[in-house]
Formats: C-alpha cells, sequence, structure tokens
C-alpha cells in the first residue's frame, strides 16, 4: 500500500510544495466560474467546534492512547472531554459505522503526481478490505449535514483523495468507494453514513481537474514553492 505514517506538523509544513484538498478548495474558487460553496447556507463555526472535531477525530480514529498524549497538556473542560466521550461511544454503538471502521489505518498519508502536479492527501482512514475511503466528520445537527457537505465541498474533498490514492495504487477510481460518517457533537450524539455515489465523485473529479489545469495554466513558472500564496487558506 502507498501509505506513509507522518506527523500533522511535518505534513502541514509541506504545503508550499504538495497541493492539498483545502488548496484545491481555494483554486476551485478562483478559477471555476461557478463553486459550491456559493450558497446561502451559513454554517456557525468557532473555536470550541474546531477543538472538538479535532479531539473526537484522535479518539475515534486513533484510540484512547493517542487521544491522551495529545490532549493531556490541552486544556479540555470536563464538558467538553464529556462531549467527545459521548461522540465516541455513539459511533462504537452504530454498527454501520463501525463496518467501515473495522480494518484499515488512520491517518495514512499519500504522496503521488496528479494532473502533473505533486499532491499529498491525509485519509481519516483506508478501509483495505474493502477499498473505502472513510471520511468522519462532526456536526450540531444530522439534519444539515447534507448542506454543511456542499458547503464544505466534502465530495470535492473526497474525489480528490480517491484520485490521488487510485493513482498511487495503480487502480481505477471506480475500484475506490468514499464513504462520510457523521457524528453529532451536542444530544442525542446521532450517527449517520453516507455512501457517495460514482456519479458525483466522477463531476467533483472533473471541476478539481479543469480548476487545476486552469491553475497551471495562468501560474507563472519558475516558482520553487508552487501553493505558498494559498497557505493562509489552509
Amino acid at each position: 500500500m502507498p501509505f506513509t505514517s507522518m506527523p500533522e506538523a511535518i505534513y502541514h509544513a509541506a504545503r508550499s510544495e504538495y497541493l492539498t484538498s483545502s488548496t484545491l478548495r481555494q483554486l476551485r474558487r478562483q478559477f471555476l466560474p461557478y463553486t459550491p460553496t456559493h450558497r446561502e447556507f451559513s454554517p456557525e463555526v468557532n473555536a470550541d467546534a474546531c477543538l472538538l472535531g479535532k479531539a473526537a477525530h484522535k479518539l475515534i480514529l486513533e484510540g484512547n492512547d493517542a487521544f491522551t498524549a495529545e490532549y493531556t497538556a490541552t486544556k479540555l473542560t470536563d464538558k467538553q472531554l464529556q462531549k467527545i466521550r459521548c461522540m465516541e461511544q455513539a459511533v462504537r454503538n452504530d454498527p454501520e459505522a463501525m463496518s467501515f471502521l473495522s480494518d484499515g489505518a488512520a491517518e495514512g498519508v499519500v504522496r503521488e503526481a496528479y494532473c502533473g502536479l505533486p499532491c499529498q492527501i491525509r485519509l481519516d482512514w483506508f478501509n483495505r478490505e474493502r477499498n473505502i475511503i472513510v471520511d468522519l466528520k462532526t456536526t450540531t445537527r444530522l439534519a444539515d449535514f447534507m448542506q454543511e457537505s456542499h458547503y464544505y465541498e466534502y465530495p470535492w474533498q473526497l474525489a480528490f483523495y480517491r484520485a490521488v490514492l487510485a493513482k498511487a495504487m495503480g487502480r481505477a477510481v471506480s475500484d475506490i468507494s468514499c464513504v462520510l460518517i457523521a457524528v453529532e457533537s451536542i444530544p442525542p450524539y446521532g450517527v449517520n453514513v453516507w455512501m457517495l455515489r460514482d456519479s458525483m465523485l466522477r463531476f467533483c473529479q472533473k471541476e478539481n481537474e479543469q480548476a487545476i489545469l486552469e491553475w497551471a495554466r495562468k501560474r507563472p513558472s519558475g516558482n520553487s514553492e508552487m501553493f505558498t500564496e494559498y497557505h493562509s487558506f489552509n
């Protein structure tokens, strides 16, 4: 398998050298005449929600030891810790969610040339037995999650992951599936699972490639740090 284990800090330090999903999001916004972010829906984002999301990812996907090692020194309140534990338990108690998280590895990094550019991806989880990319998301309300997924462009993100991974594995994109698992960060801590349609992923992949090719066509030559100007958005 083409995965590398890499600390998150090292991965992010290479953003000027590799195209990432967050940089690609900015290319779509800049170079496509229409992007999915142009919607009336605008979810509320705050630092507490971001902290809860990152901590829940660590606990659910990497286990208690990894969670404790990273967050012991972080000042999580008792209330925040309780929420994170409840989210973890909710996912563990959901048979469908756990069927995708039953075999595989968390936070695997893949670096591969795609559309003529060096790219890097960091997968929440890859189910090796079933060739499924799993992306774990937190939300305040499952009822809003489909709108959130388009606002944050999750299908485009997963289409990029799938295309880069398929290239690295020497497989067709259709050999790899993509799943979103969403868990609520407030009671009742509901969980839902969505398998993305291949037709949707192919549409998003086409838009990704259009944005990349348009950026490459207009980009000045000779810049060794290709994506430096997009760092503030990542």
